[in-house]
């Protein structure tokens, strides 16, 4: 065996694969350890196909390239045997030739590279086994990659190998066609040392998910092209920072989410609220409140909530009620936010990813025919993707030593969140899930959206300028 001294996987990302899936893995070398089918909801015979010739089956039913990916490198994460050393990429419909996969294995094994791309255009590829459409992208985002980083690619194709320390170190999170991209990226922003090998490509059997249909290509290329927008935006913004070490072990054994709620005067929005809190097992809700003169205390024992008095302001409250929580996360939402339906397995699926540290749920507002909302939700969860920017009323979520570690929220009376937020981008990913929380518009109603995202971006820049913040939370009651 040529690789006799390591450990080596092959993960196969797979959506109804199931005419092609059996030769794949019958083509995968012997001298593999593992191979790993990322089933993505296929609905035809192809986890039956995988199981038949010895393949280990993943389910994710959430769509997406790289979600199949990334819930296959939390399997080999999980597995109480021993981590592989290399792990290899390979397309399950039959188009890559795993009889090659030594070409990218070779040079890591040597210690000569950290990922192995197989190109495509340096090997041989059957007659119109790749469209004009897909040489076209390669061309335009490898040439994208090399004006940002300085890093030379002649290929995004998806048959690669990368070292399995490397590959945590990437903190992957790309869910969809941005994955083979985003490797590529990060690997070049770390300085990794990357390789090509020249690979054989023939036709895929059956028709390409694809580059098969117009809006198939058009989302592919949407994708791959903001997946390298974004992460040119990150290393802009924070280009001394690393992408943090990796909480999965802490998301893991999250036993219990306490849910911090801040109140002052909320009886009107709060039993709904806590109703969405409560009704997930597990889970510890904590109101701090600041001094409410209603029925909001009432209300939050009626619930089972336990409250924590606290002097006022957020960022206070907050705090107080993370010092009360026993929780190993913790959720800060806020009074007039719903929550969806088990919030919980989102908010774990999210800090399970490698290098998250923090996390928020996509913004929604309880008016959906408003235009003016709509583009304010647009708006608010490209920069929560893009920038890892969330703010408070996206019921940010983190690993609560991860919390303390931070310093938890500056005692602000303005842009604590904000601060906060920072603060995490810092240490690690701050990710945003696929769900939405429901956020009520009272105050985008009292202010004016258009007023309201004026003085936002305003009281930003003026922070961001030093004005002191006592005088812009003056002028903003």
């Amino acid at each position: 065996m040529p690789f006799a001294d390591l450990r080596i996987a092959v993960i196969i990302p797979a959506l109804n694969e199931a005419p092609a899936i059996g030769q794949v893995i019958d083509d995968i070398p012997d001298w593999v350890d593992r191979v790993v089918v990322a089933d993505n909801g296929s609905t035809d015979a192809t986890e039956q196909a995988a199981r038949d010739h010895g393949a280990h089956i993943v389910g994710e039913p959430r769509r997406g390239y790289g979600s199949a990916c990334l819930a296959a490198i939390a399997h080999l994460r999980d597995d109480p045997g021993q981590p592989p050393d290399i792990v290899v990429f390979i397309d399950g419909d039959g188009s890559d030739y795993p009889q090659q996969m030594d070409r990218l294995v070779t040079p890591i094994a040597a210690g000569q590279a950290d990922l192995v791309i197989g190109s495509r255009p340096l090997g041989r590829a059957e007659r119109r086994s790749m469209t004009l459409t897909q040489r076209a992208g390669n061309v335009v985002a490898c040439r994208l990659i090399q004006a940002c980083w300085r890093q030379r690619f002649t290929d995004l194709g998806p048959f690669r190998a990368v070292a399995w320390n490397a590959l945590l170190d990437l903190h992957m999170d790309d869910p969809a066609f941005g994955w083979t991209v985003q490797m590529q990226a990060r690997a070049a922003r770390r300085r990794l040392h990357c390789a090509e090998s020249p690979v054989d490509y023939r036709k895929q059997v059956g028709p390409s998910k694809i580059t098969g249909t117009i809006p198939g290509t058009l989302a592919a290329s949407r994708g791959i092209l903001g997946t390298i927008g974004r992460e040119a935006c990150r290393a802009m913004l924070a280009p001394r920072r690393a992408f943090g070490p990796d909480r999965a072990d802490t998301a893991r054994l999250a036993g219990r989410i306490s849910v911090v709620v801040p109140t002052i005067n909320e009886a009107t929005h709060l039993r709904d609220t806590l109703s969405r809190v409560t009704a997930s097992p597990n889970v510890e809700c904590i109101v701090a409140d600041g001094g409410s003169t209603d029925a909001t205390c009432d209300i939050a024992r009626d619930c089972g909530a336990t409250v924590v008095e606290s002097p006022r302001g957020r960022a206070t409250q907050m705090n107080a009620g993370a010092a009360a929580a026993t929780g190993n996360v913790l959720l800060f939402l806020h009074a007039d936010t719903l929550l969806p339906v088990g919030y919980e397995r989102h908010v774990s699926h999210a800090l399970s990813l490698p290098g998250v540290v923090a996390g928020a749920f996509v913004l929604s507002f309880d008016e959906p025919r408003n235009a003016s909302l709509r583009l304010i939700e647009r708006a608010t969860n490209w920069r929560s993707r893009a920038l890892q920017m969330p703010y408070g009323d996206q019921a940010l979520f983190m690993p609560t030593d991860v919390f303390h570690a931070v310093g938890g929220y500056p005692e602000l009376p303005l842009m604590e969140d904000y601060q906060l937020v920072r603060r995490l981008r810092n240490v690690g990913t701050v990710a945003t899930t696929h769900t939405s929380v429901v956020t009520s518009a009272r105050r985008w109603r009292r202010r004016g959206v258009l007023r309201a995202t004026i003085s936002n971006h305003l009281t930003i820049l003026a922070f961001r300028l030093g004005v002191n913040l006592n005088r812009l939370a003056a002028r903003r009651k």
